[in-house]
């Protein structure tokens, strides 16, 4: 997407540069793979939606995975991702009960 009068594309290497400008200024360390990157973004908010059981095809419309395209679960869900506060905080809203097991209204 863009706004008018973008002049520049709003590339995946230009969100990675705009990450990593605002990471360091948070004093946010890098990841253990290597600086932070919209790639890395994109496997961590699929695995905390997968990890705090967010159904499938939620998680493909979000992250922009093809419907029956086999990537999202093979390569980008990190299964050793554990559901944490911050991945209800983010991502609770898309599950179809809450956590106490009570309908979403």
């Amino acid at each position: 997407w863009e706004l008018p009068g973008d002049t520049r594309a709003f590339t995946a290497a230009l969100q990675s540069e705009w990450l990593q400008v605002a990471c360091s200024a948070c004093g946010v360390p890098p990841t253990l793979a290597g600086p932070w990157t919209s790639h890395v973004l994109r496997h961590s908010a699929a695995s905390a939606m997968a990890a705090i059981e967010v159904a499938m095809h939620k998680i493909r419309d979000h992250g922009g995975w093809a419907p029956g395209s086999a990537t999202l679960e093979d390569t980008y869900i990190h299964h050793a991702c554990q559901a944490c506060r911050t991945a209800w905080q983010l991502f609770g809203h898309l599950r179809a009960v809450m956590a106490d097991g009570a309908p979403r209204t």
